[in-house]
C-alpha cells in the first residue's frame, strides 16, 4: 500500500470514528449500566443531578484520538451510591481493562449506616478489636473500594478528574492503570477505619497524579502494591495531603493493628525515575517516604509526627505550600471544595524512624 492510499485509509477510519460520537444524556430513573453498555470511542454520558447506583465499566475501551466520557451534568451534583446499588462487594465503581476512558465531576460513596456504626470503634480501647473481629471484620462490605480496577492496572489512558470519593469502607482508588493515566483534582476523605483505607494504591509506570486532596484516611498516596510492583517514571505534584494516619487501624494484608502516627502520607516503594514535588504534606504519621532514585524537590512537608520515613530522600529546595490547588496547574476541572478534616491534627514531635509499622495488637 503506498503512502497516498494509506494516508486515504486512515482518514476514512477517522472520519468514521467521529461520525459515531455520540453525546447521550441520562437521569436517576435511567438504566445507568445499559446506558453504558451502549457506548462507543468518541462518546460521553453526561448524568444529570441525582444518586445512582455503583456500576461496572468491564473492559470498556475509547481510543486515543477518541476517549469515553462518563461525567457529571457541570454545576450538578451527580453521587455514585454504592449503598443504592453496586457491581460487587469490592468497588462502588468496578472496571476490568479499560482504556482511554475518562470519569469526570460524580461523587463516590457508600451512605451505608452499617459503615458510621462501625466507625465509632477505637480500636485502642479496650475490646474494640475483639468487636471489631466479630461483628464486622467478616462481612463482605468491608472490602468495598471507591473504584475498583480488578484488572490488576493493566488498563491504560485513564483520565480521573474532579471526582470526589469518601465514606467507602476500605480504599478511595485502587489498582490503578498507569501507561499514560492521568489522576487529577481528586478530592478523597474518610476512607477506611477501623480497617485500612488508603486514598489511592497504585503500581506501575507513566502516571501522573497531580492537585488531588486526601485527608482522613490510613494512608494518602500509597504507590506501590505490597508484592514488590513498584512506581517508575511517574509524576506526583501538587497534591495536598493531611491528617493521614492519626488513629489506630487494622491492616486487613497482615491481620494486624496498626498504631495512630505509623501510617505515610505520601508512600512510593520501590520505585525510580518518579517527579515528587510541589506537594503539601502536613498532620500526619510519617509525612514522605521516597527511595533513592527520584527527583524530590520543592515539597512543604511539616507538622508530622515524622517528615520523613526512615531511608526516605530529603525535600531539596523550598515550597509554600498550597490549601487549593489552581484549577490551571493540572488542567481540567476541579471538584467542589471537600469538608474541613474531622480528626485532630497530632502534637508535633520527634519520634526514631521506625523500621516497620508498630504494632499495638495482635489477633
Amino acid at each position: 500500500m503506498d503512502k497516498c492510499t494509506t494516508a486515504v485509509v486512515l482518514a476514512v477510519l477517522l472520519s468514521t470514528t467521529l461520525s459515531h460520537a455520540a453525546s447521550k444524556t441520562v437521569g436517576p430513573s435511567d438504566d445507568l449500566s445499559a446506558a453504558i453498555a451502549q457506548l462507543q470511542p468518541g462518546d460521553t454520558l453526561t448524568l444529570k443531578a441525582g444518586t445512582y447506583p455503583g456500576f461496572a465499566l468491564g473492559d470498556l475501551s475509547g481510543s486515543e484520538g477518541a476517549r469515553i466520557t462518563i461525567q457529571g451534568a457541570p454545576g450538578a451534583k451527580v453521587i455514585i451510591d454504592g449503598a443504592k446499588g453496586r457491581p460487587n462487594n469490592f468497588g462502588v465503581i468496578t472496571a476490568a481493562n479499560p482504556a482511554y476512558v475518562t470519569l469526570a465531576g460524580m461523587e463516590v460513596t457508600f451512605s451505608d449506616p452499617w459503615l458510621q456504626e462501625m466507625r465509632q470503634l477505637d480500636l485502642g480501647s479496650s475490646g474494640a478489636v475483639e468487636t471489631f473481629q466479630s461483628r464486622y471484620l467478616g462481612d463482605e462490605r468491608i472490602e468495598l473500594r471507591g473504584i475498583h480496577f480488578d484488572g490488576g492496572n493493566t488498563g491504560k489512558g485513564i483520565i480521573l478528574q474532579g471526582m470526589r470519593i469518601h465514606d467507602v469502607p476500605a480504599l478511595g482508588v485502587d489498582n490503578c492503570p498507569g501507561q499514560g493515566s492521568i489522576y487529577r483534582n481528586n478530592e478523597l476523605w474518610n476512607l477506611g477505619y477501623p480497617r485500612s483505607g488508603y486514598g489511592f494504591y497504585c503500581s506501575g509506570d507513566g502516571f501522573t497524579f497531580c492537585g488531588n486532596s486526601i485527608h482522613d484516611a490510613t494512608m494518602g498516596l500509597t504507590l506501590y502494591d505490597g508484592t514488590g510492583g513498584s512506581l517508575t517514571n511517574s509524576t506526583v505534584v501538587h497534591n495536598i495531603l493531611t491528617t493521614i494516619s492519626l488513629k489506630p487501624w487494622w491492616h486487613m494484608g497482615s491481620a494486624h493493628v496498626y498504631a495512630a502516627g505509623t501510617g505515610q502520607a505520601l508512600y512510593i516503594d520501590p520505585g525510580q525515575g518518579n517527579l515528587v514535588a510541589f506537594n503539601t504534606i502536613t498532620h500526619s504519621g510519617v509525612g514522605l517516604v521516597v527511595p533513592e532514585g527520584n527527583t524530590v524537590r520543592n515539597n512543604l512537608v511539616r507538622d508530622n509526627m515524622q517528615d520523613f520515613g526512615e531511608g526516605s530522600m530529603q525535600s531539596e529546595g523550598t515550597f509554600a505550600g498550597e490549601t487549593r490547588v489552581p484549577a490551571a496547574v493540572c488542567g481540567g476541572p476541579v471538584s467542589a471544595t471537600p469538608p474541613p478534616p474531622t480528626q485532630t491534627p497530632p502534637v508535633v514531635q520527634v519520634l526514631p524512624a521506625p523500621t516497620q509499622l508498630r504494632l499495638i495488637g495482635r489477633q
